[in-house]
Formats: C-alpha cells, sequence, structure tokens
C-alpha cells in the first residue's frame, strides 16, 4: 500500500469562492436590511428583492427562467408605460446572460447541448446580429427586442435539462394562458381593444396584438390535452376542459383569421398525436359539436372574418398578396444583410419598389404578414435558410424524442414531446399569414425540443 503523503496534497482554502460570494451576498443583505431606518421601504424590498433574485441565479441559473416567463408573458411596460424606452425585459435578458456566463466560470458546469439544431440557431444568431449592425440606423430597437428571445431560447435550451425542470416550465405556461386570457376579458369588458370589425372590438392582452395573443394560446392548446390524457383526477381534467373553451373564446374574440387557421390546424394534429381508434373518432364528435356550440354563438363578425380568407379582393387579403409580391423582391434585391430588422427600412423599400409597379394596389406597406418573408427581406436569405434548418432540426428531434420515449415507456415525456411538435406545426401554418418574429412561446417550444432531445439521449444517466 502506498504511504499516505499529506505534503503532496492541494491545499484547499478554509472558504472557497462560491461560499466567499453567499457570504457576501448575506452580509449586504443584512445591510440593506439595516437600511430601512433610513431609506423608504418600498424602494429597499425591491432592491432586496433583486439581490436575493440574484443570489438565485448565481447559486441556480435555473431559477432566472420563471422570472423571466413571468416579464416576457406580463410585459412590464404595459403597466409602467415610461420604461419601455429602456427595454426592462431585454435588460433583465443580459443580466440572466451574463450570471449564467458567470456562474459557469465559477462552477465550470457548462453542457453543451447535441442537437444540430442549437449549431444553426448560433449561426443564425451571428447572421442576424452582422445584418442588424450593417443596418443599425434602422435595426437598433428592433434588434435589441430580438436579442430578448434570442437569449430566450439559449437559455431555456441550456438549462431546463430535467425532467423536473422542464414540468415546472411546462406547468407554468398553462396558468400565464389563463391571466393573459383573464386580462383579455378585463380590459374587454372596459371598452379597450385593436381595431372594430364591424363594429366589433378585437381583444387584446399584455401585449397589444390580437394575432400573438390568438397563437400564443393556440400553442398551448396540445399541453392541455396532454394533461388531460396524463391526468387521473375528474376533478384538473374539468379544469382542463375549462380552460380549452376560455381559450377558444379568446381565439374567437382575437377575430384573427390566421390564428383561425392555425387553430384548427392544430387541434387536427393533436387529434392525430393523441388519440388512435375509437377514441379518435369519439374525440373528433366531442370537437366538433364544441365547435358548433362556439359558432352558433360567435359574433357575425367571426364569420365575416373567417369568410374573407378566401375572398382575394378584401383590402387586408388583397394588401397581404401585394406584400407578398413586393417583399419577394426585396429579398431577392438584398440576399446578404437584408433592409433592416425595423419597420421604416421595409416601409421605405417597399414604397419604391411598389411605385413601379402598376399592378400593386397598395403602395404603402409596413408589415410582411408572413415570419418568412420578414426573416428573409429585413435580415437576407442567409438567415433565412439557417432558421428553416433550425425548424427542421426541432422537428427531428422532437420526432427522435418521441420515439426514445416511447420505446422506455415515458408516458409524460412522450406527450410533452408531442405535444410541442404539434405546436411548432400549427405556428407554421400561422406564421404563413402574420410576423412572429418576437412570439416568446415559440421560442420556448423551439428550445424545449432541443432540451427534450438532450433527456432522452442522457435518459439512461438521468430520468429525475
Amino acid at each position: 500500500m502506498e504511504k499516505y503523503k499529506p505534503y503532496l496534497e492541494e491545499e484547499k482554502p478554509i472558504v472557497e469562492l462560491p461560499s466567499l460570494l453567499v457570504l457576501f451576498l448575506a452580509v449586504i443583505s443584512v445591510i440593506f436590511g439595516l437600511s430601512l431606518i433610513v431609506f423608504p421601504p418600498l424602494i429597499v424590498f425591491l432592491v432586496f428583492l433583486a439581490l436575493g433574485i440574484g443570489l438565485g441565479i448565481i447559486l441556480n441559473p435555473f431559477v432566472a427562467i420563471p422570472v423571466f416567463i413571468v416579464g416576457a408573458y406580463l410585459y412590464p411596460v404595459a403597466f409602467f408605460p415610461e420604461l419601455a424606452p429602456y427595454h426592462p425585459t431585454t435588460i433583465f435578458a443580459l443580466g440572466v446572460l451574463f450570471v449564467w456566463v458567470f456562474h459557469i466560470i465559477l462552477y465550470k458546469d457548462f453542457k453543451a447541448i447535441k442537437s444540430k439544431q442549437i449549431i444553426y440557431m448560433f449561426l443564425f444568431t451571428v447572421v442576424v446580429s452582422i445584418a442588424s449592425v450593417f443596418n443599425w440606423e434602422y435595426s437598433n430597437s428592433a434588434f435589441i427586442d430580438f436579442l430578448k428571445v434570442l437569449i430566450l431560447y439559449f437559455v431555456v435550451a441550456h438549462l431546463v435539462n430535467t425532467r423536473l425542470r422542464i414540468s415546472i416550465l411546462i406547468y407554468m405556461l398553462i396558468p400565464f394562458g389563463v391571466i393573459i386570457s383573464l386580462y383579455a376579458l378585463y380590459l374587454q369588458a372596459r371598452g379597450i381593444g385593436r381595431g372594430y370589425i364591424e363594429g366589433a372590438m378585437r381583444v387584446i392582452s399584455f401585449e397589444g396584438n390580437p394575432n400573438q395573443l390568438c397563437l400564443s394560446l393556440a400553442m398551448l392548446v396540445p399541453l392541455l390535452f396532454g394533461m388531460f390524457i396524463i391526468s387521473k383526477s375528474a376533478r384538473i381534467k374539468i379544469i382542463l376542459v375549462s380552460i380549452l373553451a376560455l381559450f377558444s373564446s379568446i381565439i374567437i374574440l382575437t377575430y384573427s383569421r390566421s390564428g383561425f387557421l392555425g387553430f384548427i390546424v392544430i387541434l387536427a394534429f393533436t387529434i392525430k398525436e393523441f388519440f388512435s381508434g375509437r377514441n379518435k373518432i369519439a374525440l373528433f364528435i366531442l370537437l366538433a359539436f364544441g365547435a358548433w356550440v362556439f359558432l352558433l354563438y360567435a359574433p357575425p363578425q367571426f364569420y365575416e372574418r373567417v369568410e374573407s380568407i378566401v375572398n382575394l379582393t378584401e383590402p387586408s387579403v388583397a394588401g397581404r398578396l401585394d406584400v407578398y409580391k413586393v417583399g419577394t423582391i426585396i429579398m431577392l434585391k438584398h440576399p446578404l444583410t437584408g433592409v433592416g430588422l425595423g419597420l421604416l427600412a421595409f416601409m421605405q423599400e417597399y414604397f419604391d419598389i411598389a411605385l413601379t409597379m402598376p399592378h400593386i394596389t397598395h403602395k404603402l406597406m409596413g408589415w410582411t404578414h408572413n415570419l418568412f418573408l420578414e426573416i428573409g427581406a429585413k435580415t437576407g436569405v442567409v438567415s433565412l435558410v439557417l432558421f428553416i434548418f433550425v425548424i427542421l432540426y426541432a422537428l427531428k428531434d422532437l420526432r427522435e424524442s418521441k420515439k426514445i420515449f416511447r420505446e422506455k415507456g415515458d408516458k409524460s415525456l412522450l406527450i410533452i414531446s408531442q405535444a410541442i411538435w404539434v405546436s411548432i406545426a400549427g405556428f407554421l401554418v400561422f406564421a404563413m399569414f402574420v410576423e412572429s418574429l418576437l412570439l416568446k412561446t415559440f421560442w420556448i417550444f423551439l428550445a424545449l425540443s432541443a432540451s427534450l432531445k438532450h433527456i432522452a439521449l442522457t435518459y439512461e444517466k438521468d430520468v429525475s
């Protein structure tokens, strides 16, 4: 036996750096507590709360994700408009990124996600950033907002890496959907909405956009069905059905034609993914009955909006066709960097081209009304190709995850994978008709597809 040689061992400090950091923050917390004697209680409380959140994020960066999502969905600027110029959620996102990097340096516990989706997403981020720098005069504000969802994507993809964490995140999204739905009803009751359609007001929520509201709720519907299947409690099943009815009502009251199409596609894929045989027929009959009840009591303006989908002479439909033609020309004219993420650059370029095309009736358009055209025209064809690869690999990751979870008999993670696959597929239909680059739910689900792939590949090592 080798003789013990204590002098060869590396000496360790009595208190290591993480412990010193915790001790330092604890002392600072006590100082802030004593500062109640001098400063107003509200200021002290806010600083102390921020310090506590910062401490939690340093010790466990996953703590940042629930806080991040609260800010992303509830829009602090909706309550404090004076904060809008400072982009508070983006600043918080950058803070989370900084603390996460600091945590990695401190604990050396970074584990890269093994997915080509992450690689293409990183390249997409680089190309969009370069395109924004080249068009900084028009892109600065829009890029700052876009930076927020990019950080959200990378943080979720790398930190939501266990069964427990993915469950926490999934079960957070449904209550947030309920909150934004109830707030939409509250605003409608107060006569606050966006635009009028034959006297009917389109409902909005915190984000102020009925189309975004519609899609945010529609993408949560597959999770409701998944929870319904997993749950064994009749009470919870009733609650889930009630939430589905609430979401469906808000979707109708947004009068979003593209959202309605996406919702139908999501329901169709949900039936295909979750049900089979007699269950599928029974569910189809149940949904058909529910649709009949909703349409029976839906406002007349809703029918007019749905019917206008196939009316190519309807102003908004004709405008979309015009912007698709001109937008494609803009995209091909600026294939490397686009015209910039901002609204004004695209509007000016559109106007200049539309004036030379007599058959274009809408000479002034600021919105692309198509996610892929938005990316291609504003950030270049290269970024569009990379983004398409991100989506393809996300769907591929989910397909592989479903296969592994099915083989392992893990019903919960299988259903979560199916629900996210359905949501992303429905989103792609919606994205053909509306700009949705900043939709948080989409980026969260995209990131979760990579997380699920990681959990599936490391299933034998970590099922906690």
